[in-house]
């Protein structure tokens, strides 16, 4: 099953950090990409903003600097 959840009313908990999510995998995620001293591997070209994810520097460029979407 891909999308595995916890039985009841209990969460998976980050033992990195305490952080609690409904959804393993949401957890999983959170632990290979966000979770200790990772670096954020996008940059922003235009300002000195970092982040763990493309769809938020996407996200950035669009709200910040108002450019298109990049590719």
């Amino acid at each position: 099953m891909k999308y595995s959840r916890n039985d009841g009313n209990s969460t998976n908990v980050c033992f990195g950090c305490g952080k609690r999510y409904k959804w393993r995998d949401s957890l999983l995620r959170h632990q290979r990409v966000e979770c200790g001293n990772k670096e954020k591997k996008f940059c922003c070209k235009l300002c000195p903003k970092k982040f763990y994810h493309q769809y938020k520097l996407n996200e950035h460029y669009q709200g910040r600097h108002k450019i298109p979407k990049l590719r």
